[in-house]
């Protein structure tokens, strides 16, 4: 069937606002005002759904007409109204979701809803002026969860923002009623959220706009008084929801904004006076407060007695008795919770703030002695407390690591970024140069320069630069097959034919501009992807065939100017400075070929100074670390191969100063190079069987369920090669150490 836009919008009452309509085909009355209803739902969802779109199975939630079938309608809505898109659950069924409703739609909907809402106002108006609170929840929760239980944790990052202050019984309760009404009253939908693999995870109530501009308009109507006492207890709720929020037994960073900072204190001074948890060293500062080790069975205990005072302010704001008549009911219901028999409330209590003096309470994780001869990392606590210390030089008694490098495995949510950005960002304190590729672009470190790679920057590099100026590295010939070995990373179908035609093409590159076989010729400015095109577009202007195949093949990499930028990395400050350098916004198959050409550049540098004498120590031993944080981006489809330079820097660049840290889920992403050589192995947390048991091989006598066994964010197995048996340990977070300072 086909439907033409609306001719007339009208106040008439069949159709909510919609009188006539231009359309062929027939339709019934009902079936009409069915498919009215689906553009609605679409409509309204959409506000609240903008990532995931409306599936199909909450369209089953309207009641449908004979003789025309949902799949009936969707199909009109897909012609006429709507963008769908679809996705492939793990189960493998096929998912349609509407990601909007378009113009048309979107007018139908919108002389509908006013209808409506023109209608079922004043009900709306009376349940807010029943308790008129329940604005500061209404004005940040346009979708509000049915079941208050639902764990938020189960709700992927992008709704959580729409579910503030749910998880308290009395405000959900409270707040439920009006949802329940605008749901009822056509001016909200009712869904549920699925996920990939299509169980339910969350049923919800999603507000329309004409209601969210209303609870707006009422906020803004409410005395002066009571919109400042409604905020100050809104305010603390957030505190109390971050609090609660917290992981049990796990280190923690606060921000404290100025508008929260009192009641935070309060909170946290009372929580620590019942030993809930133990503080870091100079916990309290102007930016925020850490601490580590909570406590659960206190930490909930003293978190309901605050929640319950919280909601006794909350339940006495008035509009109608004032601004001292709300004081006195609050104090009054405290009194009552007082009775009840817990201890005293440390606001404005000695007995409730913490003492910087109480060393059984206090960790110091900021005050390690530092000596350019001696690298020592505290890394966290082991299961008898005691502190755990990477020091590749030994000590005590023991020998040393037998090199820097530093192999990090673990799950997703495991802290293995939080383990990789600690370790350097102690290394950085101690005055140690480092490197970090980042294929993420959340990944910056206190201290560290971060500079971006990307298409539309400044900077380039050039993977046609020389790998070694010396003989050892082979020379020209060499050079050649290594570029070739590159382009095959991005490009894995050269045929044969091809690779001899590169051969010639990239030898003729290098020839033009000066450097041949002879190695006084290496130093001179290296050609790019930009010479390589014009020899390529001169071949095939000549008829040669297989030159016009790989300049149509490598036309999108001649595109990426980022090869060809005359303006380049300096090497040498990054053996000076440490830098994070951020590839993350350059096209997958191209990152890898950014990452190696710029850690090539780095070793080319390092291996034109003099090899590490053995004994070195310190900064004599260690000139630069590189990390990389998933780092199976840079391991090919060969991960053995002996010229990967992931692989040589595992085996070879320790005799040049290089330290290396890489982290990855899978300890099979790598080759054997890298696991046989790595001094340190850090296995977190890992929930999938047959991943667990390949990282605990070489953490024997750990096993895989001891990993599957692991619950929290930062708990670890580690193993020096210096000592006989892996250790488990809790490891200090990048979060606590950088707040400490």
């Amino acid at each position: 069937m086909e439907m033409g836009v609306p001719r007339t919008v009208m106040n008439e009452s069949s159709f909510d606002g919609l009188k006539e309509f231009d359309y062929e085909g027939g339709y019934s009355k009902e079936q009409f005002r069915y498919l009215l209803d689906l553009i609605v739902y679409i409509s309204i969802a959409q506000k609240g759904l903008v990532v995931y779109g409306v599936e199909k199975n909450d369209l089953k939630k309207l009641k449908g007409v004979s003789g025309y079938s949902l799949d009936d309608a969707i199909t009109d809505l897909q012609e006429n109204f709507s963008y769908i898109s679809s996705y492939t659950r793990e189960d493998g069924k096929r998912i349609n979701r509407f990601k909007k409703v378009e113009d048309m739609g979107e007018s139908i909907s919108k002389a509908i809803l006013s209808a409506r809402f023109e209608r079922g106002e004043a009900e709306l108006r009376s349940i807010l002026e029943e308790y008129p609170q329940i604005v500061a929840i209404l004005r940040k929760s346009r979708v509000f969860p049915r079941v208050r239980t639902q764990p938020v944790d189960s709700i992927e990052k992008e709704l959580e923002q729409y579910f503030t202050f749910y998880r308290n019984k009395e405000i959900h309760e409270l707040c439920l009623p009006f949802y329940e009404a605008a749901e009822k009253l056509g001016l909200a939908v009712f869904g549920s959220w699925h996920t990939t693999q299509g169980s339910k995870e969350v049923e919800y109530y999603i507000l329309s706009d004409a209601v969210m501009d209303m609870v707006d308009k009422y906020a803004e109507e409410l005395p002066e008084d009571f919109k400042d006492d409604l905020e100050t207890v809104a305010r603390k709720i957030k505190v109390l929801e971050f609090l609660r929020g917290i992981p049990t037994s796990y280190a923690y960073f606060i921000e404290q904004s100025p508008e929260s900072e009192p009641y935070l204190e309060m909170c946290l001074n009372w929580l620590h006076s019942e030993k809930a948890f133990k503080l870091a060293q100079n916990w309290r500062k102007p930016e925020g407060v850490a601490f580590v080790s909570l406590k659960k069975e206190k930490y909930d205990k003293v978190l309901k007695v605050i929640e319950k005072e919280l909601m006794a302010e909350f339940f006495a704001l008035s509009v109608k008795e004032g601004k001292s008549q709300s004081k006195k009911k609050v104090t009054q219901k405290i009194d009552e919770l007082n009775s009840e028999g817990r201890t005293k409330h440390p606001l404005n209590s000695e007995e409730g703030k913490a003492s910087s003096t109480n060393e059984d309470h206090i960790i110091d994780v900021g005050n390690v002695v530092h000596n350019t001869d001696q690298i020592s990392i505290l890394l966290g606590r082991d299961e008898n407390g005691k502190e755990v210390f990477w020091e590749p030089e030994g000590g005590n008694e023991k020998e040393k690591i037998i090199n820097g490098n530093i192999l990090i495995t673990g799950a997703s949510g495991s802290g293995k970024t939080e383990t990789f950005k600690s370790i350097l960002y102690e290394l950085n304190k101690q005055g140690f140069a480092c490197l970090v590729l980042s294929f993420h672009s959340d990944l910056e470190i206190d201290g560290f320069d971060y500079l971006k790679i990307n298409p539309k920057g400044e900077v380039g590099v050039n993977p046609l630069d020389f790998d070694s100026l010396d003989d050892e590295g082979g020379g020209l010939p060499v050079q050649v097959f290594n570029v070739l070995e590159r382009l095959e990373s991005v490009y894995p179908n050269l045929g044969t034919n091809q690779r001899a035609k590169m051969v010639d093409v990239l030898t003729e590159a290098y020839r033009r501009k000066g450097i041949t076989e002879q190695e006084e010729t290496w130093r001179k400015t290296c050609p790019n992807f930009e010479d390589v095109e014009e020899i390529l577009k001169e071949m095939s202007e000549k008829g040669d065939k297989k030159a016009e195949e790989l300049k149509n093949k490598f036309v999108e990499l001649f595109t990426y100017k980022i090869f060809s930028r005359k303006k380049a990395i300096d090497t040498k400050d990054l053996l000076i400075k440490s830098t994070v350098i951020d590839v993350s916004k350059m096209d997958d198959k191209y990152m890898f070929l950014v990452a190696d050409t710029i850690i090539r550049k780095v070793y080319r540098e390092l291996k034109l100074r003099e090899a590490i004498e053995y004994g070195a120590k310190g900064k004599e031993r260690f000139r630069i670390f590189i990390g990389l944080d998933e780092a199976k981006i840079m391991t090919s489809k060969k991960k053995d191969d002996k010229k990967a330079i992931i692989n040589i820097l595992a085996t070879e660049a320790r005799k040049y100063g290089v330290g290396f840290i890489v982290a990855s889920q899978q300890i099979e992403h790598f080759g054997k190079d890298i696991v046989q050589n790595t001094g340190t192995k850090i296995a977190l947390m890992e929930g999938d069987a047959g991943i667990a048991k390949a990282n605990a091989k070489n953490l024997s006598p750990i096993t895989a369920q001891d990993l599957m066994n692991i619950k929290r964010p930062g708990e670890a197995f580690i193993h020096f090669s210096n000592e006989e048996k892996p250790r488990k340990i809790l490891i200090i977070p990048y979060a606590l150490r950088t707040a400490v300072e």
